[in-house]
C-alpha cells in the first residue's frame, strides 16, 4: 500500500509537467486556430514578441494545471483544461469567419445573446482549423487516460491548496490587466499592429494572440452602471401603466435614418477663404423641404458610434452598445417593418456589426466586404455616392415585398484625419494660409460638397417614389479641424478650455419627406425644429408623423417637457426652458423626476 501511494507521489512532479507541456501545445494551437481569416502571417508574427506568447500562454497552462489538482488525474486536467482553452479559441475562429466579429470574455455571461452571430454558420467556411484541433484534443485525452489508467495523485491536501494557488495567480493576471487600454500595449511591450487596420476591434483584438486579449476583455468597456440608488422593482412600477402604441397600416411611411460623418452647416458664413455657395449649392433644397433643427450630440472632433446609438434607441447614456437593446429598430420591427441598414466600411470596424445586431437589425450591409483591399474604398468608392446609390438600389428591390422598410445608413467620407489631399478637394483661397491648412479644409469641405450633392440626387429619386417616405438626416459631432482652422474660418475656438459647449456639441439634423408622405400626414414638414439633444432627434421624427411609439419613447416624451435636452452625466448639461442648467442647478424635484428618468432607461436597456 505504502508502496501504491509512493507511487502515485512519484507520478506528481512529472504529471504536473506534462499539464505544462500540453497546455503549451494547445495554447498554441488555439492561438493559430483563434485567427480566423487573419490567418498564417498574424500567428506567425507573435513569435515576434516573446513576451505575447508568455502572457497568452499563461491561460490554457494555468487552467490545464488547475483541474489536474482538482481531479487528481491528469487525463482530467487536460480533458476540461485543454477543452476549455480550444474551444473558446474555436468559437473566435468560426464568429471571426461568419460575422468578423470575436469572442469576449463576456460573452460567455450573456448566455446566447453574446453569441448571436452563429446563425450565419450555413455559409460560413470554417476551414480544416477546427477539425484538426479536435482531432489532436482527442488523441491527447485518450493518450492520457492510457498512460494513467486508473492512477489517481495522491496528496490531496496539497493539491487543494495548489489549486487555490494556482486560482489566485489568474485572478491576479486578469486584475493585473484592468484598466487597460484596449489600444496600448506598450504596457508589456506587445505592440503587433503594424500590418493590421488599427480601427478594426477585431484585428486590434487578434494582434494581440488569443488568450491575453481574452482576459483583457473582461474590462473592454465601461461598465454600464446603474444611476443613483435605482431600484428594478421602482422602475417596474413607474412603466407599468404604459404599452407600444401600434402604427395603424395606413400611416406606416418608409424610414431613412442618415448619419452624415462630421457633418457642420458652415453655409452662413461669408468666408474669403472657401466659397460656401459652391460647398452648400445642394443645402437650400433639403432645408426648403425639411424640418431643420440643432441637437447636441455628446462627442466632438470623432464618434465611435454613440450619436448613432443614442438616435436609435433614444438613450441619453451612449455607452458601446455590445448586447441586446431596446431600440426603434426592435420597436418597428414588431410593427411589421423591414430593418435593414448599409455602412461603406468593413464590419469590423468600431465593432458596428456587433452595435447593429444588439439594437435588433437582422440584415445590414458593409459596402467593405464587396472588395478586397481597404484601398479600393479609399481611393474609388469612398464617395458618398456609391453609398447612397447602393442604398437607393437596396430601398427599391426590398420595397418589392411591399413591407415598410426602416434604414439606418452610417457615411464615414468625412471623417478625420484631414489634409492627404482628396482628388474632390475644394479650392481654398487667401494669402498666408499654410499648405498644411489648405489641405485640411480642402477635404474637409470637398468632402463636405460631395456628399451634399449625393445626398441631393438621393432624395431627389426619393421623391419621384409613390411609397411614403421620410428622412432623418443628422450629423454624429462637429468636424475636428484644428483651431487655426476655425480661425481662418472665422468660427469661435471649440477647442479653449472656455469655448461655449454649443460651439462644441451642436449639429445640423433635418427631418425631410417625400409629396407622398407630407399627403399622408397632412404635415408641410418644413420649418425651425427644436434644439434638442441626440436622444430626443428620432421621437422628434415619430412627432410629425403622429406615432405614438414604444414605451421608453412615451416615457421620453413626458421627461422633454421638463427638460428640452438631456446629456449623460459626464457632461452635466441639461435644458430647461431654453435654459442651460448644469447638475448644480436642478432643484430638488427636478432632480426627482430626471433619476426616475434615469431609472427607466436604464431599465429599459436592460429588460
Amino acid at each position: 500500500m505504502a508502496e501504491k501511494k509512493s507511487k502515485k507521489k512519484s507520478l506528481f512532479i512529472p504529471a504536473c509537467l506534462l499539464m505544462v507541456l500540453l497546455g503549451a501545445l494547445t495554447g498554441l494551437l488555439g492561438m493559430a486556430i483563434a485567427c480566423g481569416d487573419l490567418g498564417l502571417d498574424m500567428f506567425k508574427s507573435y513569435f515576434a514578441h516573446p513576451w505575447l506568447l508568455v502572457v497568452n500562454l499563461i491561460v490554457p497552462v494555468a487552467l490545464c494545471l488547475f483541474f489536474y489538482m482538482i481531479f487528481g488525474r491528469p487525463s482530467l486536467g487536460y480533458f476540461f483544461g485543454g477543452g476549455i482553452s480550444l474551444a473558446a479559441a474555436i468559437a473566435q475562429s468560426i464568429k471571426i469567419k461568419s460575422c468578423r466579429d470575436v469572442i469576449y470574455l463576456t460573452d460567455f455571461f450573456e448566455g446566447g445573446e453574446g453569441f448571436d452571430a452563429f446563425p450565419a454558420l450555413k455559409d460560413t467556411d470554417l476551414g480544416i482549423g477546427p477539425v484538426l484541433a479536435a482531432v489532436f484534443f482527442i488523441a491527447v485525452t485518450v493518450l492520457l487516460i492510457l498512460m494513467f489508467r486508473g492512477r489517481g495523485s495522491a496528496w490531496f491536501g496539497g493539491r487543494m491548496l495548489l489549486a487555490v494557488a494556482i486560482a489566485g495567480f489568474l485572478a491576479l493576471y486578469c486584475a493585473n490587466l484592468h484598466g487597460m487600454d484596449k489600444y496600448d500595449t506598450s504596457r508589456y511591450d506587445l505592440d503587433n499592429t503594424a500590418s493590421i487596420d488599427t480601427r478594426s476591434d477585431m484585428q486590434v483584438y487578434v494582434s494581440e494572440g488569443f488568450y491575453y486579449p481574452l482576459a483583457k476583455s473582461l474590462f473592454r468597456a465601461e461598465p454600464d452602471e446603474a444611476p443613483g440608488e435605482y431600484s428594478r422593482a421602482r422602475a417596474a412600477e413607474l412603466i407599468a401603466d404604459y404599452s407600444d402604441a401600434a402604427i395603424p397600416e395606413g400611416s406606416k411611411a418608409d424610414i431613412f435614418v442618415i448619419q452624415l460623418e462630421s457633418f457642420a452647416d458652415f453655409s452662413a458664413l461669408g468666408s474669403s477663404v472657401v466659397d460656401m455657395n459652391d460647398i452648400y449649392a445642394e443645402l437650400p433644397d433639403i432645408k426648403a423641404g425639411s424640418v431643420s433643427g440643432k441637437a447636441l450630440s455628446y462627442y466632438f472632433g470623432q464618434d465611435w458610434g454613440g450619436s448613432a446609438s443614442s438616435i436609435l434607441t433614444g438613450y441619453t447614456m451612449p455607452v458601446g452598445i455590445t448586447k441586446r437593446s431596446e431600440s426603434y429598430v426592435r420597436y418597428l420591427d414588431r410593427q411589421g417593418y423591414d430593418c435593414w441598414g448599409m455602412h461603406p466600411d468593413y464590419p469590423d470596424i468600431w465593432g458596428v456589426a456587433r452595435r447593429n445586431r444588439a439594437l435588433g437589425f437582422e440584415s445590414f450591409g458593409y459596402i467593405g466586404d464587396r472588395f478586397s483591399t481597404i484601398e479600393q474604398i479609399k481611393g474609388k468608392y469612398e464617395s458618398d455616392w456609391y453609398l447612397f446609390g447602393q442604398a437607393y438600389d437596396e430601398y427599391v428591390k426590398r420595397a418589392e415585398s411591399g413591407q415598410p422598410q426602416l434604414a439606418f445608413i452610417q457615411t464615414t467620407q468625412n471623417m478625420p484625419p484631414y489634409g492627404s489631399g482628396k482628388p474632390y478637394a475644394a479650392e481654398i483661397a487667401g494669402e498666408g494660409i499654410s499648405a498644411d491648412n489648405k489641405a485640411v479644409l480642402g477635404d474637409y469641405f470637398g468632402g463636405v460638397r460631395n456628399t451634399l450633392f449625393y445626398l441631393g440626387n438621393f432624395l431627389d429619386r426619393m421623391d419621384l417614389q409613390t411609397r411614403p417616405v421620410v428622412v432623418l438626416i443628422c450629423s454624429d459631432n462637429m468636424p475636428d479641424l484644428g483651431a487655426e482652422n476655425y480661425y481662418l474660418l472665422g468660427l469661435p475656438d471649440p477647442y479653449a478650455k472656455d469655448a461655449a459647449f454649443y460651439d462644441r456639441y451642436y449639429v445640423d439634423y433635418y427631418i425631410w419627406a417625400n409629396d407622398a408622405a407630407k399627403s399622408l400626414f397632412g404635415n408641410k414638414f418644413s420649418g425651425a425644429g427644436p434644439t434638442i439633444s441626440m436622444n430626443y432627434v428620432m421621437q422628434e421624427l415619430f412627432a410629425r408623423c403622429g406615432y405614438t411609439g414604444s414605451v421608453f419613447m412615451q416615457l421620453s416624451q413626458q421627461i422633454r417637457k421638463e427638460f428640452l435636452f438631456i446629456t449623460p452625466e459626464r457632461m452635466g448639461f441639461y435644458g430647461d426652458a431654453g435654459k442651460i442648467l448644469y447638475a448644480k442647478d436642478l432643484s430638488l424635484a427636478q432632480q426627482t423626476k430626471l433619476y426616475n428618468y434615469l431609472y427607466l432607461e436604464y431599465y429599459s436597456r436592460h429588460r
